[in-house]
């Protein structure tokens, strides 16, 4: 069978997993993944166990394809030519070696060479927002890991692998760069530094309190980087003029008030606006008022300020999407660096799921957000084998010698044979509180078909 029949075959089983496994191979050509290796594994080197066999073997658990890594292991070793020559001892061995910032790096690395493909589909800008760049700033953990290394076999307590802070680009859905730590009680203010340090012109960041002090935002306004960070209550402040009423939001009245931030060790200070949200209804926390921290100009009203900041919860659901629809938190694995590794993994795997998407979009219309996250992971995983099987490696690797506008336009081909009723979003209706329950102290257990049908059982 030729290249095109195969290739023909396999986009008849199933279209979306030949896209994903198509802009992933574009996205990691040839020797990208050891020259990557090489650049920031901090001295290690590679014999038998090559980094590029290892990452492409990882892709299959994160994509949920094997259960484990183990099984992924297993299944490489059962395959007429196994991609591995060594034991599974020492591949767990080298995850546990993997330095944090070659995991950055592979992040950092699908966000560039996956931009041209989104220029191409001119996803750039979050509509209404031209000429920003708005980056989404957050940190989150890795979940407890199961008790396998001796250290945790004495204690009940969860043993947690790590801590990582991303940032993640609103208008394509790319994480564009990341920083992971091994220890899990590393502070996100010192940790997000590096990001800050790399920022640019035009950039807009949007961030929760934890990222509210001084190093931070006057780190970003030297960069001429834009910033709506919501207000801590200890940075320091002094006020350059009153509160007024600028307007309503969708939750309530909206204040805007000039403000000087302080640094409280050298006296430096920064010009900045706050715009208060005095809510309609107090959070969950309390909270009646949120107030948030812009160097934003005048011309951006506060209610677009305080409406972007809502956007800021995209990133939650993406990091839900990342550590379960994608297998991105892998409870054996405890080293802290081969969990950070799977974790960043699955950045690379979102990343190329986030072009698919916008292939989806042109070709079926709506946007990216329609398109449900469970449902495309759900058809990755139970197709990809297949796809591998049919599909050839020097067709992919044909693929990935192409230049950007011509994989976008191998996108574009592929996409109207995906059926888009298979993976769109059900609206739900918002959710209502939870019944009030009994104590099972006097009935621990009911038969439910009793509770079902009471009349049956009456004389």
């Amino acid at each position: 069978m030729d290249a095109a029949a195969s290739l023909g075959m396999a986009t008849k089983v199933s279209p979306l997993s030949v896209l994903v496994r198509g802009v992933l191979e574009w996205t990691l050509p040839g020797q990208t993944v050891a020259v990557l290796f090489a650049e920031h594994a901090d001295g290690q080197r590679t014999r038998k166990l090559t980094i590029g066999a290892v990452v492409w073997l990882l892709v299959q658990v994160v994509a949920g394809v094997r259960r484990s890594v183990f099984a992924a292991f297993q299944a490489d070793q059962a395959s007429p030519a196994p991609t591995l020559a060594a034991s599974f001892q020492a591949l767990y061995a080298k995850l546990g070696r993997m330095t944090p910032a070659f995991a950055a790096a592979l992040v950092r690395h699908t966000a560039e060479r996956l931009g041209p493909l989104l220029q191409a589909a001119g996803r750039t800008t979050v509509p209404g927002w031209c000429g920003y760049q708005i980056r989404i700033l957050d940190g989150t953990d890795l979940g407890g890991s199961e008790h396998r290394l001796k250290v945790l076999r004495g204690t009940r307590a969860a043993g947690l692998p790590g801590r990582l802070v991303v940032l993640y680009d609103l208008a394509s859905g790319l994480c564009t760069d990341v920083v992971a730590s091994e220890d899990a009680y590393a502070s996100e203010m010192v940790l997000v530094l590096p990001l800050v340090a790399r920022a640019g012109r035009g950039q807009l960041y949007v961030a929760d309190r934890n990222f509210c002090t001084w190093d931070i935002l006057s780190g970003l306004a030297v960069r001429h980087a834009h910033f709506i960070i919501r207000e801590h209550q200890k940075l320091r402040w002094r006020a350059r003029g009153r509160a007024r009423r600028v307007g309503r939001g969708p939750t309530g009245a909206i204040w805007e008030q000039p403000l000087w931030v302080l640094d409280r060790h050298t006296g430096k200070r920064l010009a900045v606006r706050r715009v208060i949200i005095r809510l309609d209804e107090p959070t969950r926390a309390g909270d009646t008022e949120i107030r948030l921290l812009t160097n934003l100009p005048a011309r951006v009203s506060g209610q677009r300020v305080a409406s972007l900041y809502r956007r800021r919860w995209t990133l939650e659901g993406h990091f839900d999407f990342l550590k379960n629809q994608l297998h991105g938190e892998i409870e054996p694995l405890g080293r802290p660096r081969a969990a950070l590794l799977m974790l960043c993994l699955a950045m690379v795997a979102a990343n190329a799921l986030a072009v698919v998407r916008q292939a989806l979009q042109v070709t079926h219309g709506g946007t990216p957000e329609d398109w449900s996250g469970y449902y495309l992971a759900d058809e990755i995983a139970h197709n990809y084998r297949a796809v591998e099987v049919l599909v050839q490696q020097a067709t992919w690797n044909a693929l990935a010698a192409g230049t950007a506008e011509a994989c976008w336009a191998w996108c574009l081909d592929l996409a109207p044979h995906v059926r888009p009723a298979a993976f769109t979003k059900h609206a739900r209706g918002p959710k209502r509180p939870p019944p009030r329950r009994a104590s099972a102290k006097e009935h621990p257990h009911y038969a439910t078909f009793r509770l079902l049908n009471p009349d049956k059982l009456q004389c």
